[in-house]
């Protein structure tokens, strides 16, 4: 999936990508089979996000890996997961 020159890789079906530019935030939804793991990398432009990423699913903090203009996380499917990824 290219938008904006956002790539991303994930074993998850991506929806609805959307780049919001006054909370500086990536929203997607991450969906996929219930209690079928998935690992998701983007590679987000730095015009677009610099700082470290932090990851959001449905609302939690989760762990994931940040490098350069790269974040990667892992997370299970409940169906349709609500991602939201924040730079500070």
């Amino acid at each position: 999936i290219n938008n904006s020159n956002i790539h991303i890789t994930s074993q998850s079906n991506i929806y609805d990508l959307l780049f919001d530019t006054n909370n500086n935030e990536l929203k997607f939804i991450a969906a996929g089979p219930v209690n079928t793991n998935s690992k998701t990398t983007l590679i987000i432009p730095s015009n677009l996000m610099t700082g470290e990423h932090q990851v959001f699913l449905n609302g939690e903090k989760i762990p994931s890996s940040s490098e350069n203009n790269q974040v990667t996380f892992e997370h299970i499917h409940i169906g349709n997961n609500q991602v939201v990824i924040k730079s500070n």
